[in-house]
């Protein structure tokens, strides 16, 4: 589902650092769509771009589609270490798409 060029730019990506969740204070989300809304809005600034453009990214646009995979696999990470939420119920909230983009991710990283 990933194309191997896309997983080499996601490795070590900068977003992936300690100092993304710190900077976004994901700390203080006190509601689950908080970590999505932190993660996507930040990210799409970052880069110049709205979040709806990432959100809806598919992968013929690589650049996009890399940002997409950063902002899920943040996202899950941030509903696991933040709200302790089980791997079923966070494939819920990300839907099944995007949740299928994090578990190939995991699966060879």
């Amino acid at each position: 589902m990933i194309q191997n060029s896309v997983m080499l730019k996601l490795r070590n990506n900068k977003y992936f650092d300690s100092t993304f969740a710190t900077r976004i204070e994901i700390d203080k989300c006190k509601n689950q769509y908080e970590v999505f809304e932190k993660v996507f809005t930040t990210v799409a600034a970052d880069n110049k771009l709205k979040w709806q453009e990432i959100y809806h990214a598919n992968n013929k646009s690589t650049r996009k589609f890399i940002l997409l995979c950063i902002c899920c696999i943040l996202v899950d990470k941030f509903l696991r270490s933040e709200f302790r939420i089980k791997i079923e119920d966070r494939s819920i909230l990300l839907g099944f798409y995007k949740n299928e983009l994090v578990r190939y991710y995991y699966r060879f990283n």
